[in-house]
């Protein structure tokens, strides 16, 4: 009886045990809860999430970079960073990632930056990264110059002899106010600058004072 009595001891013990070991809650790091998802005394079930813990050791500042740009983004690459949130202090991150699929809404692709311990970072602030570019030119011309000719796109050029020629143009990069020509004009030819609606091909063309 004595024996019997001890092995129910052991097992009612071994279960409290087990029980107990529930109410704790381990984290795989050391970090800081962030987000609390489920109030003291509430059942939790297996796959239910209870907090949201934080990583402090490492961090990382994400941002977009335009298809026509990541070219120049490899990964160990150093960069420059600034988050507003810290000042002007300027910290040196390292790229860890390059997303290989583009966003295809925005056309850029998301690059994941390694921040240094010593930066204290917090999650979730705004900040910016500096990639060095190579110089580019570029041919720009006025948006009011355009003229739409269905899908086609072009530009009024005058020639040596004041007349008015169309000149469709392939279009790349676009501002509030200017746009790039990649191809149909060459450079140093007289356009104008805002002809409206108004057809204006094969006209003598003249300069107001």
């Amino acid at each position: 009886m004595a024996k019997a009595a001890l092995a129910q001891a052991n097992a009612a013990l071994a279960q409290a045990q087990t029980s107990l070991s529930y109410t704790r809650i381990r984290a795989p790091f050391s970090g800081v809860v962030t987000e609390r998802k489920a109030d003291p005394g509430t059942l939790a079930s297996p796959g239910m999430p209870i907090l949201t813990l934080e990583d402090t050791r490492n961090y990382r500042l994400e941002v977009t970079v335009d298809e026509t740009d990541v070219r120049l983004v490899h990964r160990g690459q150093s960069t420059r960073v600034n988050i507003d949130a810290l000042g002007s202090m300027e910290i040196s991150g390292k790229v860890a990632q390059i997303v290989p699929a583009a966003d295809p809404g925005s056309r850029s692709f998301l690059v994941k930056i390694e921040l240094p311990k010593d930066a204290h970072p917090r999650s979730g602030l705004f900040g910016r990264a500096e990639f060095p570019r190579r110089e580019r030119f570029a041919l720009l011309i006025p948006r009011t110059a355009i003229i739409e000719r269905g899908q086609l796109q072009g530009v009024y050029v005058i020639d040596s002899e004041q007349i008015a020629d169309l000149h469709y143009v392939t279009l790349g990069r676009t501002s509030s106010q200017q746009l790039e020509v990649l191809s149909g004009l060459e450079g140093g030819e007289k356009i104008i600058a805002a002809p409206g609606d108004r057809e204006l091909g094969g006209k003598r063309i003249v300069a107001r004072p």
